[in-house]
């Protein structure tokens, strides 16, 4: 039986085509579309982030897939080469070769994701996942976190755009939410940068994960967050996410 740690190994096939200036598209802008497929069983990989970096490593662009795998991104390389880097919750990040089109072309592009097994990519949503998830849940209510509901969450994740935007949706309290791109959100209390916790891994308080991958959330004070990740590692209190990756009651 698989389940969310299993080693999958990743392989990335890109396929593309240059159609310029095609209707619909952004003037004098630099247009990439297409899917995020398994090469192995040919399903389309919804809730896939798509980054576009050029040579440099700069961030030119970023997008998530749609529930049919589907992605548009504008991109900022302004001529310049460019790579796509694939990430999923679960699957080993990946990067294509460096590409390059003309500034206000449009390019078709299929990525393939190649596993080293015979089962699904999402395989891992079981249910005992669903149980973890679950058990996730019951804890963070046990110890009196301020809970963010998997079915509240569901109804506005696919909406937002940015994590910000969605806690802003929830109407998360205790924070003060970030003013600028890259920002923290701060305690109402100690107006000091709070941690991201995904999935009980502290990630840092500027960690970005798209909004559709998230099931519910707890926002955690700091004597408590202190007690569960350390003074080091969340000093101030934390925002703990709880992915869809360990199951969802709400997947569409």
């Amino acid at each position: 039986m698989l389940n969310a740690t299993v080693r999958v190994h990743l392989a990335l096939a890109v396929a593309f085509c240059i159609a310029a200036s095609l209707s619909g598209s952004p003037v004098n802008a630099q247009v990439v579309r297409g899917t995020v497929t398994s090469k192995l069983v040919g399903a389309t990989l919804d809730r896939a982030q798509i980054i576009a970096q050029n040579v440099d490593g700069k961030e030119v662009g970023k997008t998530t897939t749609d529930a049919h795998g589907r992605f548009y991104l504008v991109l900022k390389a302004l001529g310049k080469p460019f790579s796509l880097t694939v990430k999923r919750l679960g699957i080993r990040p990946t990067t294509s070769d460096a590409m390059s089109f003309a500034e206000s072309d449009t390019l078709d592009v299929k990525l393939e994701v190649e596993e080293e097994t015979t089962a699904p990519v999402d395989t891992f949503k079981v249910k005992a996942a669903i149980l973890m998830n679950e058990r996730s849940l019951k804890d963070a209510q046990r110890r009196g976190w301020t809970v963010l509901k998997p079915v509240d969450v569901a109804m506005h994740r696919e909406r937002s755009t940015t994590f910000p935007q969605l806690m802003q949706a929830l109407g998360a309290g205790g924070l003060v939410m970030p003013t600028s791109e890259g920002g923290c959100f701060r305690s109402v209390r100690t107006n000091k940068c709070v941690t991201i916790v995904v999935d009980g891994r502290p990630m840092g308080p500027t960690f970005v994960i798209p909004p559709s991958e998230i099931y519910f959330i707890a926002i955690v004070s700091q004597n408590d967050a202190i007690m569960q990740w350390g003074q080091s590692r969340a000093p101030n209190g934390a925002i703990a996410i709880f992915t869809r990756m360990y199951g969802d009651r709400y997947e569409k």
